[in-house]
């Protein structure tokens, strides 16, 4: 049966170890020029064994002070007090310097204990990098300070009886010295508040600084959105436009289809023949003795066949005659032998100008309209039978 594992993976990766990870490279991070600023170091009055007073900065990120010339502040917000020598065991210890801070804390755990003359109860220890000291390559050098709880207690208890200014923090905190000018902050409450008050005012740092980048990315991208509300505000008003103009572009829409239309029986009628017209034509054209026997009018294009004493003169007359062009015989003339006349068979074309609707229509508007409207044609006028025509 396999074993079961509480450890959080996911695809085969330890998520916890992931997020330690992402945790420790923020610790760096915060140590950078770029947010280190951001980490406030507040003043800490160091109260020292031989009885003289300090002011140093205190560090969040790497537990040691640095001292700071200056003279004493009225009001005391922080306060250490050192411990003196006999109470402190210091020991250096070499680590690889490719192990992870997690498992750097885990090995001076381990040295600590291993060395350590005090309970494991009873034991309080602190540790800061080593700085000025050779150490081997390939390492890094740990100061690692020990102290046993109850002797701090009660050395610490001692000196806030023995105080007698109101000035003094109720929990100060505890330091010791490494010998290299540097001291190491054991734990304790007074450890506590300062990196409690430290936490708050670096997150608020941040808090401002997220709310100038929010602010710098709005003012950066409103002229962006202001372009973009405008885009759909008139998008909406073409909308609403087209919506409201629906109705007359319909309609002139179907006027546009209308007048296409009108333009189109206006050219059928006028290539239309008036057929009465020319009837009559060639009732003038055709002398008393010919005879139609048959007249087919297709188009612009007249097609008749009868008998005339002369066919030769009558298309003669009809290419003579305004309106009629391309005169011409489809096939002979034949004589016929019980009689003195011709068998035609005779083809033309009609002028619509002249033979046209659209003519016919112009001269009886002329004739009905205004006066002083004056029609002029290119073509001759028909006959007056035809005019009366209907």
């Amino acid at each position: 049966m396999p074993a079961l594992s509480s450890e959080a993976r996911f695809l085969g990766v330890d998520l916890t170890m992931v997020i330690q990870d992402v945790r420790q490279a923020w610790s760096r991070a915060q140590t950078w020029p770029l947010f280190s600023w951001l980490t406030p170091s507040p003043p800490v009055v160091l109260f020292q064994a031989d009885g003289s007073k300090s002011i140093f900065q205190a560090s969040l990120t790497t537990r040691f002070a640095v001292r700071k010339n200056g003279a004493l502040r009225a009001r005391i917000n922080f306060a250490a007090l050192e411990l003196p020598a006999g109470m402190v065991l210091t020991r250096d210890v070499h680590l690889p310097a490719a192990m992870r801070p997690i498992d750097v804390r885990s090995a001076l755990e381990l040295q600590v204990h291993t060395f350590s003359p005090f309970p494991k109860s009873d034991l309080i220890w602190g540790s800061t990098s080593l700085s000025g000291v050779k150490i081997p390559p390939d390492c890094v050098g740990f100061s690692v300070v020990l102290a046993a709880r109850s002797q701090v207690d009660q050395y610490v208890q001692g000196w806030l009886e023995r105080q007698t200014s109101g000035a003094v923090p109720q929990f100060p905190e505890v330091w010791a010295s490494t010998g290299s000018g540097s001291y190491v902050s054991l734990p304790g409450p007074g450890l506590v508040l300062r990196e409690r008050l430290i936490r708050r005012q670096r997150n608020f740092g941040y808090a401002l600084l997220l709310c100038v980048l929010v602010l710098a990315t709005m003012i950066a991208i409103t002229p962006t959105i202001k372009l973009r509300m405008q885009a759909l505000q008139a998008a909406t008003k073409y909308e609403e436009t087209m919506r409201r103009v629906e109705p007359v572009l319909r309609d002139r829409e179907n006027l546009v289809k209308a007048a296409g239309k009108l333009n189109a029986l206006s050219g059928i009628l006028r290539e239309r023949i008036e057929p009465l017209r020319v009837i009559d034509t060639l009732t003038q054209i055709l002398p008393d003795d010919a005879a139609l026997q048959s007249l087919h009018l297709s188009g612009t294009k007249v097609s008749m066949s009868g008998q005339a004493a002369d066919s030769a003169q009558l298309m003669q007359k009809l290419g003579q005659h305004p309106g009629i062009r391309e005169v011409k015989a489809p096939s002979p003339a034949i004589r016929l032998q019980t009689s003195s006349k011709e068998s035609f068979s005779i083809e033309f074309v009609l002028d619509p100008a002249y033979f046209g609707t659209s003519e016919l229509q112009a001269a009886e508007g002329g004739a009905s309209g205004d006066a002083s409207a004056v029609t002029v044609s290119p073509t001759p006028r028909p006959p007056a039978s035809v005019r009366g025509a209907p």
